[in-house]
């Protein structure tokens, strides 16, 4: 009798697929088995008591459960892979809908079709970084924000003084030592305005001091045991520096993972964005989707790149004059990005002049 009972308890060789709904407070959670929903219900954002649940339940079988990529980054992922439960984070865009769950959009549904997508194997987990990759990329987009920031700063001490009819010959997008020397001197009539115009100086000199902090670790960073022989490697392509080089390697990540350049240039967002059926096609220069830091740089490169590199100003010649200057620049990008994929993977410097 105890016998059966074991046997009865034990889901030893069962697959059981779990979808996550995940929110801040609590998350939607749908069970699946290989052949119909055994659960769905909803509970605290709590790893241990869904670790709990999963163990009790189904004891011995093979888990897998996934979630959406999102706010919650990859720490629950984590967490279950410590308790030997397999955990996939996908992309939400790659996860199949149907117009009726277009219609019906709820957390329940939304738990369903991610578990549902994971039995059948219409999905693919995205890449989990480490941890250090994950901060040292963190680092890099935090760095975009205070730069933005400051951005906005700027556009609005140049409307205020615009808004007071104030003008200056030394005003200039380098925001010059002297130009900022003269903003400090201005004097307004009424406290109130000139209280508003020293705020946003100290506000623009307090983002100039965090932007210089970051630029230094930064660049440390770059000399680092995990990065300085890839960013040797990567300088020595015309058209990157410094901050491209780490962008690339803190967002790529291995580059051995895209196991060709057509996987690579998807990833980064080189592709045309096609729709076609029958006789009918429509295509645009590039995808939406796509790594945006990485392209946007890559194409700031790639402009550089072709006043250094003679066998790029070939190319850009030759493309400008079918295709015009815009077009043209993307395929230098996708070239350059294939010398940036060869010289990683062949850990060697790239040669001047070298076609490709």
């Amino acid at each position: 009798m105890s016998t059966e009972v074991k046997e009865f308890n034990s889901f030893s060789g069962l697959q059981i697929f779990v979808g996550i709904d995940v929110h801040k407070k609590d998350w939607q959670v749908c069970i699946l088995s290989q052949n119909r929903q055994l659960k769905n219900f909803r509970q605290q954002a709590d790893p241990d008591s869904l670790v709990d649940h999963l163990n009790k339940h189904y004891p011995q079988a093979k888990i897998c459960c996934a979630y959406e990529a999102g706010f919650s980054g990859f720490w629950l992922q984590r967490f279950l892979q410590s308790h030997k439960i397999e955990c996939w984070v996908v992309h939400a865009a790659d996860i199949p809908v149907t117009d009726k769950e277009v219609c019906s959009k709820t957390d329940r549904v939304d738990a369903r079709k991610i578990a549902k997508a994971l039995r059948a194997q219409l999905v693919r987990p995205i890449t989990i970084p480490d941890q250090e990759w994950e901060q040292d990329r963190k680092l890099i987009r935090h760095r975009k924000k205070v730069k933005i920031d400051l951005c906005r700063v700027r556009n609005r001490i140049k409307a205020l003084l615009n808004l007071w009819g104030i003008r200056s010959d030394l005003e200039s997008r380098n925001w010059t030592k002297k130009y900022k020397k003269f903003l400090k001197q201005i004097k307004i009539a009424y406290s109130s305005g000139q209280l508003v115009l020293n705020s946003l100086i100290a506000q623009m000199e307090w983002l100039e001091g965090e932007l210089t902090a970051l630029d230094k670790h930064i660049s440390e960073l770059s000399q680092s045991q995990r990065y300085s022989t890839q960013h040797k490697l990567l300088i020595s392509i015309p058209g990157i520096g410094l901050l491209t080089s780490i962008i690339l390697l803190t967002e790529l990540g291995d580059i051995s993972r895209f196991t060709s350049l057509d996987r690579l240039c998807s990833y980064v967002g080189l592709i045309p964005f096609e729709r076609s059926s029958g006789e009918t096609a429509y295509k645009q220069n590039m995808t939406y989707r796509s790594n945006l830091m990485v392209r946007t740089h890559l194409i700031e490169s790639a402009w550089i790149a072709i006043g250094k590199d003679p066998a790029l100003t070939l190319a850009y010649e030759q493309y400008r004059k079918s295709m015009g200057a815009q077009k043209a620049i993307v395929k230098i990008a996708r070239k350059l990005l294939n010398r940036i994929r060869t010289v990683l993977i062949k850990q060697t410097p790239y040669q001047l002049g070298k076609t490709g």
